[in-house]
């Protein structure tokens, strides 16, 4: 997940908490294939701010915080992966999610004894407030009451383990109609 912040320019920084304070910099060389094959190399130079690289358009400077840049690493996602594959029964496949290494994909589960799961399944930040359609749009940059710090751990994410009725499902939709009765949304945060 990501959430995206405008940010308030302030000369060579930008506006938090009521101060200025200055960008991260730094710079890469980019070598840049032609069309006659040779290359040639350009300067880029990066910014960053507390919530995370800042990219510009003609109007606004926006910082993006991927919930992928808290934890983990490629090879922990793989090594989840393969705990995932090896479990032998329910109770270790959760023990392979609970390291909370997928970045996304909802993660559904059946065994050869009945036990069946789903998860709602990625790192979800623990946002300090607002719904989903909040955090669809950019969120205001200028204060840290905005700025998430943490993700949802495994106990706080939506799933269904052997629900009553015998079956989840998965098309992309809501977290809540992964089975009957439907998940109750008053039970987790406004935001997911």
């Amino acid at each position: 997940a990501c959430a995206v912040y405008d940010l308030t320019p302030d000369g060579d920084g930008y506006l938090y908490d009521g101060r200025k304070r200055r960008f991260e910099t730094r710079t890469a060389i980019l070598r840049v294939r032609q069309p006659d094959g040779r290359f040639t190399t350009e300067t880029l130079n990066l910014r960053r701010s507390i919530q995370g690289p800042v990219v510009a358009d003609k109007d606004h400077l926006y910082a993006l915080r991927m919930s992928g840049f808290q934890v983990g690493s490629f090879a922990g996602s793989l090594e989840e992966w393969w705990q995932m594959g090896r479990a032998q029964n329910l109770a270790e496949f959760e023990t392979a999610l609970r390291r909370m290494q997928l970045s996304m994909f909802n993660v559904i589960y059946a065994d050869d004894r009945g036990n069946i799961l789903l998860l709602f399944n990625g790192l979800s930040p623990r946002f300090p407030e607002g719904t989903a359609d909040f955090w669809a749009h950019p969120a205001p940059g200028d204060t840290s009451a905005t700025l998430f710090t943490s993700l949802l751990p495994y106990s706080d994410l939506p799933k269904a383990i052997n629900p009553s009725s015998g079956w989840v499902q998965n098309s992309n939709s809501a977290p809540w109609y992964m089975t009957q009765p439907i998940l109750d949304p008053n039970r987790f945060p406004a935001y997911i």
